[in-house]
């Protein structure tokens, strides 16, 4: 047997081993520093230490890459490490922050005179623990004080739902005897005009008296009946409002007629629509019959289904534009995207992250397309942070910086809410008043709910837009405070 040969073999094994195994290892720490999370990459990390078991290596070798891996492992404790000490700083601060705030609302809550204003003050309270990171126990402590509050909040509205009880029967067995003779002068044929002045100041007075539910629909609904009975000259009333009706329909007939023809020929789309909305609104307070009103917020109505087509073909040479806006936006975030992953030019790189950022502002594009290339080019700046991270951790952790560049970020991010928030709250101002239009043809309910379903989805979507944008706020004024506020930052 040849020795050497055999010798030969084996040392171009080893190093055909030390190469896979190093490539390997590399390509572990590098996902490792990418990974979403610290529990992540530590799993990569340990994969990447039984790999040792698949290679025979020489000594040297192994010892050196077994060294690599463990500097890894160390700088991944470091991290977790780090980010632990962050969350109990941050918890001891909201905790301090959220104290105040809860003492301050059950204060508040003792010493409101209305149960329904204490209650406000305790669920202002309570959804200030959203989102707060925060000890157990501490969160435990502080939301056991608000539902004590809570507890002697509701004992105080039964004894006021008692005492309102009491007060309501003494009210109700004074107001009927009242109501019972002025029944019996109408009968007696006392002038309508009196009896319907007194009427009209007995429900004013009625409405203003602390009653039960019960009792002030009884007294209303007696009211109710002795206007009943007054049919015989309302009806001399309708025939006077009948003519004054035909009067009013003549002008606003030629108005509608106007505000059609501003729709189909006017440039000016928002000063349209605002004549058209201001013109609904004076239907809705006139004096016209049903039938009147009812053929009027219809003429109304195609004139708005006139500009909103002529806004739609607008809109289409907008989306074309969009498109291009978005293939060449694209192209500058995917390049944006790959400087973040790879250059080592940190400062440049996020200059022209932020310069890729500032072409948004303006430019048209289709809000999905906005939101994706958004979105990727916020991954290219998250990306980029945790690589700063890692280089500020080797150089001492500069952590003034850090902080500055997520401030900037959390400002544009707040920015764009705020711009979202008004463009919704236009759409649904436009919403409610086609609801409004519809609302006047009974028969036409499947329009109705789904103009309703639309609302109450955009509401919502804007409140949650409202919260992030408060949270983010908030987020932006602790971290200003740390910035400027004097304190001794890590």
């Amino acid at each position: 047997m040849d020795l050497s040969a055999y010798s030969g073999e084996q040392s171009l094994e080893f190093e055909k081993n030390y190469k896979e195994l190093k490539t390997r290892l590399d390509n572990a720490i590098k996902e490792s520093y990418r990974a979403s999370d610290n529990r992540m990459a530590k799993d990569i990390l340990i994969m990447a230490q039984a790999a040792f078991k698949e290679f025979k290596l020489r000594k040297e070798d192994r010892e050196e890459q077994y060294t690599r891996l463990q500097e890894a492992f160390e700088k991944l404790n470091k991290k977790i490490a780090d980010e632990r000490a962050s969350f109990e700083r941050e918890s001891v601060e909201n905790y301090s922050q959220l104290k105040l705030t809860v003492e301050e609302a059950i204060y508040q809550a003792g010493k409101a005179q209305d149960t329904r204003e204490a209650k406000s003050y305790l669920i202002e309270a309570q959804n200030a623990f959203r989102g707060l990171k925060l000890v157990k126990e501490q969160r435990e402590e502080l939301y056991n004080k608000v539902q004590t509050a809570f507890t002697e909040v509701n004992s105080r509205q039964q004894m006021e739902f008692q005492a309102l009880n009491e007060e309501s029967q003494l009210h109700f067995f004074k107001m009927k005897p009242v109501l019972e003779g002025i029944a019996a002068e109408m009968q007696a044929g006392t002038e309508r005009k009196v009896i319907r002045e007194k009427l009209i100041d007995l429900q004013a007075e009625i409405r203003n008296l602390r009653l039960s539910r019960e009792h002030r629909d009884s007294l209303l609904q007696l009211v109710q009946q002795v206007f009943t009975g007054m049919d015989s000259e309302r009806k001399k009333e309708d025939e006077e409002f009948k003519s004054e009706a035909e009067s009013n329909y003549t002008i606003y007939n030629e108005r509608t007629a106007k505000i059609k023809d501003e729709a189909l020929q006017s440039t000016d789309f928002r000063t349209t629509r605002e004549n058209l909305k201001q013109l609904q609104a004076e239907l809705r307070d006139s004096r016209l019959l049903w039938d009147q009103k009812d053929k009027l917020f219809a003429e109304l109505q195609e004139a708005f289904t006139v500009l909103n087509n002529r806004q739609d073909e607008d809109r289409k040479v907008y989306e074309t534009e969009s498109i291009l806006n978005y293939e060449r936006l694209k192209k500058r975030v995917n390049l944006g995207l790959k400087q973040a992953q790879e250059s080592s030019e940190y400062k440049e790189t996020r200059e022209f992250l932020k310069k890729i950022q500032g072409e948004f502002k303006g430019i048209k594009m289709v809000k999905e397309q906005r939101e994706e290339l958004y979105a990727r080019l916020q991954t290219a700046f998250e990306t980029l942070q945790i690589r700063l991270d890692v280089y500020f951790r080797e150089k001492q952790k500069n952590w003034e910086v850090r902080m500055t560049f997520k401030l900037k970020d959390l400002t544009v991010n707040a920015e764009d809410l705020k711009n979202e928030i008004e463009k919704d709250e236009e759409t649904l101002d436009e919403l409610e008043n086609q609801l409004e239009i519809v609302l006047q043809k009974p028969l036409e309910v499947s329009a109705r709910i789904s103009l309703e379903a639309r609302i109450q989805s955009l509401k919502h979507a804007i409140a949650e837009k409202q919260i992030e944008k408060a949270e983010t706020e908030t987020e932006i004024e602790s971290l200003q405070q740390r910035l400027y506020g004097g304190e001794n930052q890590e």
